[in-house]
């Protein structure tokens, strides 16, 4: 995934001017899904879910634990995890004890990109290439956003340094706000929060067959 084209054009550069090329090496940048190395980000869930959301993040974004506890209108009360750790997607119910791993098709096919560690922030890239357009620029209480629509999802984001600060999404059962209510990008993230918990049976099945636990 990190074969970038930089040490190509160095060697070539190198030779040119009859320089050994082991006498420099190219810096290649790590990715970037976020603008910032880590946090641990607290949201409120309002509209036809109602709840709250914890995300957790470290390594500018390549890792990313989500903890939800919402009631839902379509599925009822859901408590979830959703890890992502670079390119695997792996979502956990962790009241029923099932959990199913996935492929981040997106961020795999964004790191396979040569030109997109350079590009920006992969969160930016992924917007994108669902057919997100910015739209705007507009604060937030104190974070200032960019302001980021997908049409075809009927969906709208306000992210600061590629980070969900507010959406709104518009779904058959009704609207689903997400506001963040406190941002700690301080403290050192618990390498806890990425392990999936003890006891976990690993299925085959549609997630939302899966990730349902009513009360």
């Amino acid at each position: 995934m990190r074969n970038f084209l930089q040490n190509f054009f160095l060697g070539v550069a190198l030779c040119a001017f009859n320089i050994p090329a082991f006498a420099q090496e190219a810096q290649v940048p790590a990715p970037h899904y976020y603008g910032i190395d880590h946090a641990a980000i607290e949201y409120e869930i309002s509209g036809a879910e109602k709840g709250a959301e914890t995300l957790y993040f470290d390594q500018w974004g390549m890792r990313q634990a989500r903890f939800k506890s919402a009631d839902t209108t379509k599925w009822g009360f859901l408590n979830t995890i959703t890890l992502n750790l670079a390119e695997q997607i792996i979502f956990i119910d962790p009241n029923k004890n099932l959990g199913q791993k996935k492929v981040d098709e997106k961020l795999k096919q964004l790191l396979a990109d040569p030109k997109a560690t350079s590009a920006g922030l992969l969160s930016l890239q992924s917007v994108t290439m669902m057919g997100g357009k910015k739209i705007a620029d507009e604060n937030v209480s104190n974070w200032a956003c960019e302001v980021w629509e997908v049409e075809s999802m009927k969906l709208k984001l306000w992210l600061w340094n590629g980070i969900i600060i507010r959406s709104q999404a518009q779904t058959p059962e009704g609207q689903i706000n997400y506001l963040v209510i406190k941002i700690d990008d301080v403290t050192v993230v618990d390498e806890a929060v990425f392990t999936v918990p003890p006891g976990i049976k690993f299925l085959d099945r549609d997630i939302n067959e899966i990730l349902i636990s009513r009360r």
